[in-house]
Parts: structure tokens; C-alpha cells; sequence
């Protein structure tokens, strides 16, 4: 299918700027101080975000309706308004960006130190399954206690109130899990290191 020229100046898109043309005009008069405008409240930003922010205030003159009902001096007023709104635009959007980065960089950093070297990444997996297996060999009590206590982190109060019992027996119960677990993981971290010295 062949376009025509006529066609063309019938689009939408030539529909919608023809209309304001003149307040382009005005406003690339007007751009000068508001320049000024923006490159103030943006507070050496650098000339890139002054551009991009005037490059959102021309899109709003050209998207804009009823400028003819607000004359020439009512336009420069709206035309200050929307300069200072599309800068407050740019610095939500930079904190967000920034907030972002921050938490970008604040993970990566915390993966970085949990992981180490990739003999302490092996090690802490070894040593995370190797716990997981004694926990499912304990009884179910003390397993559960010990998942209330460490997994859910309930309090004593809490996990009293759950088991029908009282604190001090809460506390004796996850002392005597805790050894149980302790006795049974250095039982196996001493049979790993003579089985890794034969």
C-alpha cells in the first residue's frame, strides 16, 4: 500500500503539533530564563539533565490543550510551572535511581562477603546440609522447638505458650537440644577430618 504526502499531513501525530506551533515558538523564546530556571533548581546537575528536563517541558507545550485560553503572559507563568514540576520530576526519578543503586550495592557487597572464596562457599554448603541432616535426626520435639526458636524466631514466652508449658522449661528443653545437635555435628566434623587425613 502506497502512502500518500496528503496522507501524512493527516496523521495524528502532525494533528497534534500543528495546533501548538505557536506556543513552540514562544516557549524557544522563552527558553533562555528558564534555562536559568532549571539549571538553579537542579543545583549542578550538569547540562545533560538541564537538556533533559527543557526536553520534557517542550513535550508538555506540544501535548499541551487550551494554551490559546491562557494568553501569552498566563503562558509564561504555566510554562515556569511546568519547568519547576519536570525538575521535581528528575529529582524523585534521581533518588529512586539512586535509592536503587544503593540497595543494588548494598546486596551485591553482602553477597560478596557471604560467599568468600569458592572453598568457603563449598565449606558453608557442606556444613548447612550437614546441619540440616542432624536436625532431622533429632526428635521431633526438640526438632520442633529448635525450628520455633531459630527458624520462626519465637520467643521463650511464645514458644511456651505454644507447647502449653513454662519458660524455664522452654529453655531447658533448647539447652538440651542444643547440646544433643552440638555433640552430634562435632562427632561428624571429627570423623570428616580423619577420614580427610587417611
Amino acid at each position: 500500500m502506497e502512502v500518500s504526502p496528503h496522507s501524512l499531513s493527516q496523521s495524528p501525530i502532525t494533528a497534534n503539533v500543528q495546533p501548538n506551533a505557536e506556543w513552540m515558538l514562544s516557549y524557544e523564546e522563552q527558553k533562555p530564563s528558564l534555562r536559568d530556571l532549571v539549571k538553579s533548581r537542579l543545583r549542578g546537575r550538569g547540562e545533560h539533565a538541564v537538556d533533559d528536563v527543557l526536553q520534557e517541558v517542550a513535550i508538555a507545550v506540544q501535548n499541551a490543550e487550551g494554551l490559546a485560553e491562557i494568553g501569552e503572559k498566563g503562558f509564561a507563568a504555566w510554562l515556569r510551572r511546568v519547568a519547576i514540576y519536570k525538575v521535581n520530576d528528575h529529582w524523585r526519578g534521581a533518588a529512586r535511581r539512586e535509592g536503587l543503586q544503593s540497595r543494588y550495592q548494598d546486596s551485591a557487597s553482602n553477597e560478596r562477603e557471604m560467599v568468600g572464596s569458592p572453598f568457603e562457599w563449598v565449606a558453608r554448603i557442606e556444613r548447612s546440609d550437614l546441619v540440616t541432616r542432624e536436625l532431622a535426626a533429632l526428635s521431633e520435639k526438640d526438632r520442633r522447638l529448635l525450628e520455633m526458636k531459630y527458624l520462626q524466631g519465637l520467643s521463650y514466652r511464645d514458644i511456651a505458650q505454644t507447647e502449653g508449658t513454662t519458660e524455664k522449661s522452654i529453655e531447658y528443653r533448647l539447652t538440651q537440644a542444643r547440646k544433643i545437635l552440638r555433640k552430634k555435628l562435632f562427632k561428624l566434623s571429627i570423623e570428616k577430618e580423619t577420614k580427610d587425613e587417611r
